[in-house]
């Protein structure tokens, strides 16, 4: 029985691959230049989410229960990442100016 060969990719010049290279290169420093020089992008555990928050793991243990803190469980462990906590603060922080102010709106809770 004769096998065909196995289709060979064709052959993509250098400086094709080059420019491929250099385009990816380019995203992955554009991840980098958004992303706040040393902090990660995921954080893993409680003691480093909480060294972020600059909070005890039980009170962010809390919150995640209570607030609707941004922390989830990935297998064993409890990740969360250093964007969606600042925007949970941001929530956090309007919701209680509003409640201030007395425009508390039932729709909007930290709930």
């Amino acid at each position: 029985m004769k096998y065909k060969a196995a289709i060979k990719p064709a052959k993509v010049p250098l400086l094709k691959r080059v420019a491929t290279l250099e385009k990816q290169v380019s995203e992955l420093a554009s991840l980098t230049a958004n992303h706040v020089a040393g902090t990660p992008l995921l954080l893993v555990g409680w003691a480093e989410i909480s060294a972020y928050c600059r909070k005890k793991p039980r009170t962010l243990s809390r919150y995640a229960k209570n607030m609707a803190f941004p922390a989830y469980r990935w297998g064993r462990h409890v990740v969360s990442s250093p964007h969606a906590i600042d925007g949970w603060l941001l929530a956090v922080q309007e919701v209680r100016t509003r409640r201030k102010a007395g425009m508390d709106d039932p729709s909007i809770t930290a709930r």
